[in-house]
């Protein structure tokens, strides 16, 4: 009888140390899958985010939400949105980015009527999107999205990326020293073909340079063109 309890506690034990191991791995697996695509665990990141969002308002007991749309916890004062970026560790407010954005288009308005660009069609606008050190509030890193300018030249691929990096190094310059372009988002076409420049930034957080967009230039295949961009060519493509 002690036999077969003895052989029963001992089962048990390697039981438990089996399910202990296994419970193990599985909390490893989980936690490697988070920190390698650097996904945020919920809980501490809403307890972080409320507090960061807290101290950037500098009052209390503020309701945070989880904005699916944007990856981030949130909170609104009415129509106002502010998130906390925990990878970057940034702040969105939605009131300070529409005030850039006015001065934006200000400059962009400024610059388009400035000069005559010549066989360049610019779009109706710029977009930035500002993103702030949450314990001052200064500019921590912007992204420009400059989509769709045209060039009426049939450029090969060598002269298409040069004209891709002083179009870019001019509407970064005439921004001047109040903005901070770390990120890029910049769409551009000429007679030969379509160009696009991604660049998201990295914990450095480094200015736009030519090298960063010679890099990160990459040629649209044909059947990615656009109906409208090719209606264009066929039109001013002699």
């Amino acid at each position: 009888m002690n036999n077969k309890n003895s052989q029963s506690h001992e089962n048990r034990k390697k039981l438990k140390v089996k399910l202990f191991i296994v419970l193990s791995l599985i909390f490893l697996i989980i936690f490697s899958f988070i920190k390698f695509y650097s996904l945020p665990i919920p809980i501490y990141t809403k307890l972080v985010s409320k507090s960061v969002i807290e101290n950037y308002l500098n009052t209390e007991n503020i309701e945070v939400k989880y904005d699916s749309k944007n990856n981030q916890y949130s909170a609104y004062i009415g129509d106002r949105r502010i998130s906390y970026d925990h990878n970057m560790g940034t702040i969105y407010d939605s009131l300070v980015d529409a005030e850039i954005q006015k001065e934006a288009d200000k400059l962009y308005t400024e610059y388009v009527n400035s000069k005559d660009f010549d066989n360049l069609e610019l779009p109706e606008g710029i977009i930035t999107y500002t993103s702030l050190n949450p314990a001052d509030g200064t500019i921590a890193r912007q992204k420009l999205y400059y989509l769709g300018v045209l060039e009426c030249k049939d450029l090969n691929e060598e002269d298409s990326k040069n004209s891709i990096k002083n179009i870019v190094m001019d509407i970064i310059k005439e921004l001047g020293n109040e903005f901070y372009i770390t990120d890029l988002q910049f769409l551009y076409g000429n007679l030969n073909n379509v160009y696009e420049v991604d660049i998201h930034a990295d914990s450095s957080l480094s200015l736009i340079t030519e090298s960063m967009i010679e890099s990160n230039i990459i040629q649209k295949e044909e059947d990615q063109l656009s109906m409208k961009y090719l209606e264009w060519r066929d039109k001013n493509k002699k």
